[in-house]
């Protein structure tokens, strides 16, 4: 087969398989990426959807919290006052709400006052609501402490209630809840013409648990899932697609299935695409198929027959001088110049095989008389062995190259190298322990000068050991003055060197000792006189907690004399105690100094009980006295702080009132902006409807930093006592990932959920748990770059449980880390990225883990990225 059809059907073969291999690929990834567009676009309209309807039970919640924490509220159920109820319950109250039910009860669940109003008139109230509500309380699923709040879906005989109870406390926050307050309305048609208003998307829905579903809703409620809320599907005749997802009562059961439908004209355009392309490809093939084939032609056939031909009569002539020309600068051009070069070696070769072999002769006489000088040498070394062998020195003999010709026994017992191992080596074998420059020195002191050598020197010995010796090298010289062989003689100095090193090392150790013991006194006498002296409180005691020094100050503290306290138990003297509420006094500085074995601080709210009994704030420091690497015993500084201690309270107070009255205006205020821009008051013009949004917008960040600024003040005054609870870590995760996804969505952020399934439950506040880790989620989301990727990594290490949030945003700056947790503080980057913020969000999230026994932690460099470490033990405390 000629050269030129194989190319051409090659080159063909190749280029339709190609063609065929990168259309069947192509086309199977446009269509898939056309089919997760569709996909995406349906799961984000399912998702506004559910979000749309969460925003609904929320906007329902902040309605009740202001109610919940109004005065008058609080006053009704007191004392039940009709005035509260014709003031604020009329019919037309319930319209300004969007709601019809208001349910008021006890703290048993005794219901007080209900109420159902339909349009602007009342009807009978539903038994159900109210029988579901007085067992949730009874049972303890709805809290009746401050701040707990309960909203979701109802499912009762009269039909699907969204609802929100919170406990009813005055606005000050300090008196206990006396009862509860419901808000509610049946969730019908209306609600679902809201949701389409809001995310202007057609929607329909069904009941999970309908005795009757279409083939839709029923394909659907058998995939969807708690683990898997969402599902996708198709209609029979493949024209378009439909969007499902699982909302949840308040029990966490399925209730209903909402649904979306789109036209399939994103996956047709795909379809179209795909056509197109594949013509192009046709024809770009044909294209560079004829084009290939004429530049092979061209540039490598022609060539090819020319070299070919020109081989071929050189093979015929059988002679060496021919020479093969191709004209041009290519490779073939290059391969003929080779070829060249290659005949001219050929020829050069044959006229140099003769002088070859006279060179080889030489060689050979060469050897022979080297041979001869061995033997020679052999029968000098004969005569040193005999006066060798028999002295207890390590002697050795090498030739003028340092190989070994010869060694005695003592030199095998000292190196601890047999006879065998050290012929034919140098002494390097025991060696190399001294700088270069000595072995410099030493060779050309024996070689070059033809000196004897004389100095110690430090070996090592076959089992790793080091010995130090005096060693003695000499060159025995021929005839002709050149060195022959050089005789090396050692005597192990190595205990003698250490017994010299150890009765100077014994000499320095007493220097030292006396010197310290010199200081050590005066410096003892210095620090009791200042003990003494200083104004703060200090007593020591021994590893028992017996008193062993006080000051005056700490004395006068407790009433006493220093000399008083001397030889008490510290416990029985000093009585500490962890907050001023608490009326157990077992806070024992010195043994937590003495467990802890570093310096501590006395944690904030920490008092001491003075001499008339009254409990005195204080601050200071315990610590541990070590002596020689053991505890002696412990030292305890501390101050009073009382002035401090109040000047903090009365701001904390302050704060608490200033918020809370702040945010009963503030709610009103929302309202009604919501009612203009609903239009509920009639259309308003658009600049007007803009204005309106920007204050709703600003309104909404007031009322976030006022519950940022409660959150603290709660945190302060020790208020944010919440029940423990075993709790799925990634649950929780998940959930904060469902709420803020739509936020990701507008900036194109991906979040990716990395945790096996079967992780354990823990003990935490889940509540707080959820707005630390919906707090990292969002700051993420916020100071992340646009088409960015934020990762959570749930896993287990060492019987703890971690939690990482990591993200590629702008990072924190290093002189930020250090105050990142610190109140009201905001690096510099954050600020520039966003003005608005109060610094208060990483405090609160750091003492939410702490407060469920976790640790908080971080990781970041700026510009690239901040991971954040929860960590919490799996062992139950």
């Amino acid at each position: 087969m000629r050269l030129r059809f194989k190319v051409f059907l090659y080159t063909g073969s190749v280029l339709v398989g190609s063609f065929i291999l990168i259309s069947q690929l192509l086309t199977w990834n446009i269509e898939k990426s056309f089919l997760e567009l569709e996909q995406r676009v349906v799961g984000r309209d399912i998702q506004r959807i559910a979000d749309a309807f969460q925003n609904q039970i929320d906007v329902l919640d902040v309605k009740l919290g202001d109610w919940a924490q109004w005065d008058d509220t609080y006053l009704f159920l007191t004392n039940q006052n009709p005035e509260y109820i014709q003031s604020n319950l009329q019919n037309t109250s319930f319209e300004l709400l969007h709601i019809n039910l208001i349910v008021l009860t006890d703290l048993s669940g005794n219901i007080i006052f209900q109420k159902y109003v339909r349009g602007v008139e009342e009807q009978p109230f539903p038994i159900g609501f109210s029988q579901h509500l007085a067992e949730r309380i009874a049972d303890g699923r709805i809290s009746a402490l401050p701040g707990a709040a309960y909203a979701g879906i109802v499912d009762v005989p009269e039909g699907m209630i969204v609802t929100a109870v919170r406990p009813v406390t005055p606005s000050d926050g300090v008196a206990e809840p006396n009862g509860f307050i419901a808000f509610a309305y049946f969730f019908d048609e209306s609600v679902i013409s809201d949701i389409v208003r809001m995310t202007h998307v057609m929607m329909d829905y069904a009941l999970y648990e309908a005795p009757v579903l279409e083939d839709g809703f029923l394909r659907a409620r058998d995939y969807i899932s708690s683990d898997n809320p969402s599902f996708i599907g198709y209609s029979s005749e493949n024209e378009s697609v439909f969007g499902y997802t699982l909302i949840f009562n308040d029990e966490g059961n399925p209730a209903l299935i909402f649904r979306t439908k789109m036209d399939r004209e994103i996956y047709e355009s795909g379809k179209q695409s795909i056509v197109f392309f594949r013509k192009i490809l046709v024809g770009i093939s044909i294209f560079f198929s004829i084009v290939i084939f004429l530049l092979l032609h061209l540039l490598i056939l022609r060539k090819i027959t020319s070299l070919s031909c020109q081989v071929g009569m050189v093979s015929v002539d059988g002679t060496l001088d021919q020479r093969i020309f191709l004209p041009g600068k290519d490779e073939f051009s290059e391969l003929a110049k080779d070829i060249n070069r290659m005949l001219t070696i050929l020829s050069e070769r044959t006229r140099f095989l003769g002088d070859a072999k006279k060179e080889i002769s030489e060689a050979l006489e060469r050897a022979l008389d080297s041979e001869n000088n061995l033997r020679k040498q052999t029968k000098e070394l004969e005569k040193f062995r005999l006066a060798a062998d028999k002295s207890f020195n390590h002697t050795v003999i090498t030739d003028p190259d340092g190989h070994i010709l010869y060694a005695n026994e003592s030199a095998v017992a000292l190196t601890g190298f047999s006879l065998e191992e050290m012929t034919g080596k140098t002494p390097a074998l025991w060696g190399r322990q001294m700088s270069r420059e000595f072995y410099v020195d030493m060779w050309h002191c024996i070689k070059i000068e033809k000196k004897s050598f004389f100095g110690e020197i430090t070996n090592k010995k076959k089992n790793g050991s080091t010995y130090i010796a005096l060693a003695r090298i000499v060159p025995i010289l021929d005839d002709r003055g050149a060195v022959s062989f050089f005789v090396a003689t050692e005597t192990d100095m190595t205990e003698i060197k250490k017994q010299q090193e150890q009765e100077a090392r014994h000499i320095r150790d007493l220097e030292v000792v006396n010197q310290k013991v010199t200081t050590e006194k005066v410096r003892a006498e210095a620090i009791l006189r200042y003990l003494r002296s200083i104004g703060e409180a200090v007593f020591a005691t021994d590893k028992s907690g017996t008193i062993v020094f006080s000051n005056e100050a700490a004395a006068n503290m407790v009433g006493m004399k220093p000399e008083e306290i001397l030889g008490e138990e510290s416990q029985g003297v000093f009585r500490f105690c962890i907050s001023d509420t608490d009326k157990s006094c077992d806070f024992l500085p010195f043994y937590e100094a003495i467990k802890f074995k570093k310096t501590l601080p006395f944690l904030s709210g920490s008092f001491l009980i003075g001499k008339d009994g009254k409990k005195i704030p204080i601050s200071g420091t315990l610590s541990p006295i070590i002596e020689v690497k053991h505890i002696a015993g412990a030292i305890v500084v501390f101050q009073d702080i009382t002035n401090q201690y109040e000047l903090e309270r009365t701001k904390e107070r302050f704060l608490s009132v200033a918020a809370h009255q702040l945010r009963t205006p503030l709610g009103s205020m929302r309202w009604s902006m919501e009612l203009l821009e609903g239009g509920d008051f009639g259309k308003l013009p658009k600049k007007a409807k803009e204005a309106i949004g920007e204050l709703r917008k600003n309104s909404n960040r007031m009322m976030l930093l006022i519950n940022d600024l409660l959150s603290v003040s709660r945190i302060n005054q020790s208020e944010l006592k919440e029940e423990f609870s075993k709790e799925s870590l990634l649950n929780i995760t998940r959930e904060v990932v469902r709420n803020l996804q739509a936020e990701a969505v507008k900036k194109s952020i991906r979040i990716e959920i990395i945790a096996p399934e079967d992780l354990p439950k823990i003990l935490l506040v889940r509540k707080h748990i959820f707005e630390s880790v919906e707090n990292l989620v969002s700051n993420a989301i916020r100071y992340g770059k646009e088409n960015g990727h934020i990762r959570i990594v749930i896993s287990i290490e060492n019987s703890s449980l971690l939690l990482l949030i990591a993200d590629d945003g702008i990072g924190i700056p290093e002189n930020a880390k250090k105050n990142i947790f610190s109140k009201f503080f905001r690096a510099e980057n954050a600020i520039q990225y966003f003005t608005d913020g109060s610094g208060l969000g990483l405090s609160v999230v750091k003492f939410y883990v702490e407060e469920s026994h976790g640790e908080i932690s971080f990781e970041s460099e700026e510009n690239v990225g901040t991971t954040f470490k929860m960590k919490f033990s799996i062992k139950q405390k």
